[in-house]
């Protein structure tokens, strides 16, 4: 596991990085430095198109989207090409920057993600999207209450993590998710304890074999969601519904 050191919550059994002398490590340098325009994918692969899917079931085409983290704007442009209005946000200069270019039809936003949520009309948003986003996130409950803050009623939120009650049970410190950059593992009882106390229901949850889940390649997509069922995954993506507020 290297320099990653864990503790678990002995009441709860959430599982997060010490953070004590911890500072992220790209403060001080930026993530896709080393990106180039020819980097970005044109043709949206499979699992982005399946992310768009999964989001159409339950928005509809023309709502107000927030890709948060957006990264090179693959998930922000498949968005954006289905009919969405996408707001992309994302810390990286570089990224953002190609992306803009690559990107045209997205309002990109090159900026950190709380200050975002912080200072959009309150409702904004009939989704937000934040795939492996939370796993580096310190106060992830600050963000949320600001999510939910942006969120129109009943608006939709996908979070994508890894789950650390999937092959990391088997693998130990070899699991590729241990990593110094996150600092929560949480599994889908451990988020459904923080979104359900911040106002949120579970509307669909997803067992994924990895991050690029699924390829398009219906054997080796069948044998990896047939490991999945059986709890032999890296990823749970979820979509939850914010419940309107009661005050």
């Amino acid at each position: 596991m290297g320099a990653v050191r864990l503790l678990r919550c002995p009441e709860c059994g959430f599982v997060g990085a010490s953070l004590t002398g911890w500072r992220y490590p790209y403060e001080a340098k930026d993530y896709y430095a080393g990106c180039a325009t020819e980097d970005f994918r044109k043709t949206a692969p499979q699992f982005v198109l399946h992310r768009v899917a999964q989001l159409g079931r339950l928005v509809p085409v023309g709502g107000r989207v927030a890709e948060l983290g957006a990264g090179m704007g693959e998930t922000a442009a498949a968005l954006s090409g289905a009919g969405y209005r996408v707001a992309a946000v994302e810390e990286s200069e570089r990224a953002a920057q190609l992306a803009s270019v690559c990107c045209p039809g997205v309002k990109w936003h090159r900026e950190e993600i709380s200050a975002h949520l912080s200072r959009v009309e309150a409702g904004r948003y009939d989704a937000i999207t934040m795939y492996h986003v939370l796993e580096h996130v310190p106060d992830f409950r600050a963000m949320v209450a600001l999510v939910r803050r942006a969120l129109g009623s009943s608006g939709i939120l996908v979070v994508e993590v890894p789950d650390v009650e999937g092959r990391a049970r088997v693998l130990g410190g070899r699991w590729h998710h241990f990593l110094p950059h996150h600092v929560n593992y949480f599994t889908l009882a451990s988020l459904r304890r923080l979104l359900e106390s911040e106002g949120f229901e579970l509307a669909q949850a997803e067992r994924k074999y990895h991050f690029g889940f699924p390829q398009g390649r219906p054997l080796q997509d069948a044998v990896h969601r047939a490991l999945s069922c059986l709890g032999l995954h890296d990823n749970i993506a979820t979509l939850w519904r914010r419940r309107p507020a009661a005050d």
